[in-house]
């Protein structure tokens, strides 16, 4: 029985209870018991490798998929425990003969049926939390398949309370270790304990989760990036268009910068090297000057009353604002080469990123660079493309912004003015600013040619 459930989203729905193939569901499964030996086992249309291994004193068997379509998925579990393999491999077949092929996204959350065995066949686990990759020593491929965390009932339920990093981090703290391995030890402590209670602001304030949220530090100032919010899970939606307060909960980008350290407490999450995002939970709408910081393990606006509609406006319509000096565009994410442009009835912006091309393959692209880190860094750019063109009318109604990202970090921008003689003077500080935006990490040269409108 396979359920789903997306980036935190909607309840859980039962998509289908067809069993899996007969070699899914056999018994006496021979998994390899000494460290370096693995075993593969083939399934319908895929194939599972089952390595043993041990992190420090922990023996563990780590599942790595391998044929998955687009995105491979790895689970952890100690092997000194009484565990039955058989569930999670079950989950695996089931999840590829329903068509999802086994490609869930970063944050997003799978389960079992509640009336079933659960993942370790001990009736705890029936969740699984889908997390960055977490390389092992030993293990091939896990290094880029998604990892599993499995959760019981009553942590999934505060898992749309706290979220998936402060999750992490209880996980961390239990495990006395970050960054996190991320195993299944069927008798561990619950992370979120029975008698836990949400206090404070942070944890009380009404949560919308959201696709993806990308929260990027430049210069001391936070630039967002919200993708998809779901503020239909909000209760009583209406008294939100009114001053008060706000937590979306989202994702963040696999590559970002931020670290959590230990112990946890209200500084659960710091960041690395300025300009890189920030592995933040969650974004902090409330009531006070306008500013942009942090609180606790999210990213924090607080604006005065008269900016609040403005606020609620650009969540429900994607559209633009400024929040502390910035213009902050909500990026809808998508790996598309180009989007409609916008119908002459509807008010266009200063500027828009209408399509982008590449010479390769979206194979190949995917092969050399996160689609996500890609998508953020051009949607960051339109973000320096708005401000700029809101201050500076451009010249042209329209032109090609020529990038080249390279592996050491550096990237390459030249401007094409295809409909009008170019302006070096009104270029000159676009191109400043758009060298602020960390260009996503990259294996190999990639040459991206962005279409640039003007309002």
């Amino acid at each position: 029985m396979l359920l789903l459930l997306l980036a935190c989203g909607d309840p859980p729905v039962v998509v289908s209870d067809t069993p899996p193939p007969a070699e899914a569901r056999q018994e006496g499964m021979a998994a390899p018991t000494v460290d370096g030996e693995s075993a593969t086992m083939q399934l319908s249309g895929f194939s599972v490798r089952i390595a043993a291994h041990s992190v420090g004193e922990v023996p563990l068997w780590t599942l790595v998929s391998d044929g998955l379509q687009q995105q491979q998925v790895a689970f952890s579990v100690r092997r000194d425990r009484q565990v039955d393999l058989n569930p999670l491999l079950m989950f695996m077949q089931s999840a590829f003969d329903q068509g999802i092929r086994g490609a869930p996204g970063v944050w997003e959350l799978h389960g079992m049926g509640p009336d079933g065995p659960g993942f370790l066949a001990n009736k705890r686990f029936f969740t699984v939390l889908f997390a960055p990759p977490v390389a092992l020593d030993g293990v091939p491929g896990t290094d880029r398949a998604l990892a599993g965390i499995l959760l019981d009932t009553h942590e999934t339920e505060w898992l749309y309370r706290i979220g998936p990093q402060r999750m992490l981090a209880r996980l961390g703290r239990l495990e006395g270790q970050v960054p996190t391995t991320v195993w299944a030890d069927p008798s561990r402590a619950m992370l979120v304990p029975p008698d836990f209670e949400a206090t404070g602001p942070v944890l009380t304030a009404p949560t919308a989760p959201a696709a993806s949220l990308e929260v990027t530090e430049v210069g001391g100032e936070l630039r967002l990036a919200i993708g998809r919010p779901d503020l239909a899970r909000i209760r009583d939606r209406g008294s939100l268009k009114k001053p008060g307060t706000l937590r979306i909960l989202g994702g963040r980008a696999p590559d970002a910068t931020g670290v959590l350290v230990q112990p946890f407490d209200g500084e659960a999450v710091v960041h690395g090297a300025s300009g890189g995002p920030l592995a933040l939970n969650g974004l902090f709408v409330d009531v006070g000057p306008e500013a942009v910081g942090r609180i606790e393990d999210l990213a924090r606006v607080t604006l005065p009353p008269d900016r609040w509609d403005a606020f609620w406006t650009g969540l429900e319509q994607r559209g633009s604002m400024v929040v502390g000096g910035k213009t902050i565009r909500f990026v809808e994410p998508g790996f598309a080469v180009s989007a409609p442009p916008p119908q002459p009835e509807t008010p266009r912006d200063p500027a828009k990123i209408t399509g982008f091309e590449m010479t390769l393959s979206e194979a190949e692209v995917m092969a050399i660079v996160d689609d996500e880190a890609l998508r953020t860094a051009i949607g960051l750019m339109e973000v320096e493309m708005i401000d700029h063109a809101t201050r500076t009318p451009a010249p042209v109604p329209s032109m090609h912004v020529q990038l080249q990202f390279q592996p050491d970090g550096t990237m390459d921008l030249q401007p094409q003015w295809t409909n009008g003689p170019a302006d070096p003077a009104w270029w000159g500080p676009l191109e400043t600013r758009l060298r602020t935006v960390p260009p996503p990490a990259v294996k190999a040269p990639l040459a991206v040619r962005l279409a640039v409108s003007f309002g």
